[in-house]
């Protein structure tokens, strides 16, 4: 009887420490995983979420846009109705041409990243084969990684002051239209009628001159896409 309870007790310590045995090696794999790939996920998830970011903001200033169009339009329609088509038509050609140019850069965006997705692809397959074949060693191809590293932000060094230096021109033309559109508000407020049509003539005018300067844009963009 003693020998039967010693057997079952034996064969239970069997049974746990085979369920055991599985769990741990899961848990030894899991802690296994390299921390680049963690990383890698961490990089993605985060540039998930800028993105989505990006996308929030794009999408309120578009509202914002959309809701200062029409509240201009509304002071078109008041103090120079005549006018009122030749601003509605002029604001849809200006959205219509940078839809144009946001469509045609989206399209050279992902054009791009498939090109750079298959250069890289195919330069991490040619080094692994150099270091397979002893061309280079572990510590050379480290190294180049570093280089690639700084390269990359160089690169985007000059495209952030490439980017700066634009947004700095134009913010003197922007300057122009606050300037125009206090002295409409103030006209406004004073009820100086020739003073507000004078103002909404010359906002126009610079309507007209935004819209050439976008048609430029746009064939520029044309020209890069092919």
């Amino acid at each position: 009887m003693l020998r039967k309870k010693i057997m079952k007790v034996m064969m239970s310590c069997c049974l746990c420490t085979a369920l055991l045995v599985p769990s741990l090696a899961f848990a030894d794999n899991n802690t296994s995983v390299p921390n680049e790939v963690n990383k890698k996920k961490v990089i993605a998830e985060k540039f998930r979420e800028k993105q989505e970011e990006r996308k929030a903001k794009r999408e309120e200033k578009s509202e914002k846009r959309e809701e200062k169009k029409e509240k201009f339009l509304s002071i078109v329609k008041e103090y120079a109705p005549d006018t009122l088509n030749q601003w509605e038509n002029k604001f849809n050609e200006h959205k219509g041409i940078h839809d144009q140019i946001k469509g045609i850069k989206e399209e050279i965006r992902e054009e791009k990243k498939e090109e750079l997705k298959s250069s890289w692809d195919a330069k991490k397959a040619e080094m692994k084969e150099k270091l397979k074949s002893g061309e280079i060693t572990k510590e050379e191809l480290k190294a180049l990684r570093v280089t690639k590293k700084e390269e990359k932000k160089e690169f985007f060094q000059n495209k952030k002051e490439k980017i700066a230096s634009m947004r700095e021109a134009q913010e003197s033309k922007r300057e122009e239209g606050k300037a125009l559109r206090k002295t409409l508000r103030e006209a406004i407020k004073n009820e100086d009628q020739e003073t507000i049509v004078k103002t909404l003539d010359q906002l126009y005018d610079r309507l007209l001159k935004h819209i050439e300067f976008d048609y430029k844009k746009l064939e520029e963009v044309k020209s890069i896409a092919g």
